[in-house]
């Protein structure tokens, strides 16, 4: 009995933090289906040309899975961290607009502005093999970024928050048993 009630508590625990979905009396909900940080950056991006604006691309990379799986990503510059996630419920008619809104540690751009987030509107198309399937990722890739902290990304769709993701962007404890390989910066 006793092990019973430990792997019914897993389960509940587990459903509840890999989902991490927002449902709503429509039946639209988002589906976390990967995410992490890779420390090579992203070799297989695959560009889209949009149907409904001729001459706009979009950038997809369904093949590469993030190299670790971990909220907690390492203050390095080159790290590209985010998350990959499936819209569940939609018709498959035409792209859907969503609004993503990124809290971010305060930053100081090279002009003397200061960021702390940003937001804006992404189209999401149906892909046949996908579905509704967003990718979203961001590379640590300027000196002015490289700040710990916490980033937040909220994914709206028809004014409700469908997903929310959260990244501690954190410097490594100095701890001796923390090495790193001298080409990739990888965990060793």
């Amino acid at each position: 009995m006793k092990c019973i009630s430990i792997v019914l508590i897993a389960l509940c625990l587990q459903g509840c933090s890999f989902f991490q979905r927002a449902a709503d009396s429509s039946g639209i909900y988002a589906v976390e289906r990967d995410y992490g940080y890779i420390l090579k950056g992203r070799e297989n991006v695959v560009k889209i040309q949009s149907k409904e604006n001729p001459g706009q691309y979009r950038e997809i990379n369904y093949f590469e899975p993030y190299t670790y799986n971990t909220n907690v990503v390492p203050l390095i510059k080159g790290v590209d961290f985010g998350f990959r996630f499936e819209m569940v419920g939609l018709s498959a008619a035409g792209p859907k607009e969503l609004w993503f809104d990124i809290k971010h540690p305060e930053m100081r751009k090279p002009n003397g502005n200061e960021s702390s987030g940003y937001s804006g509107t992404r189209y999401l198309e149906y892909d046949q093999n996908w579905g509704y399937y967003y990718d979203w990722s961001y590379a640590l890739s300027d000196d002015f970024e490289i700040v710990p902290g916490l980033w937040v990304i909220e994914v709206h769709y028809q004014n409700k928050l469908i997903i929310r993701k959260t990244f501690n962007v954190a410097r490594e404890r100095s701890n001796k048993s923390s090495k790193r390989d001298a080409v990739t910066g990888a965990p060793s």
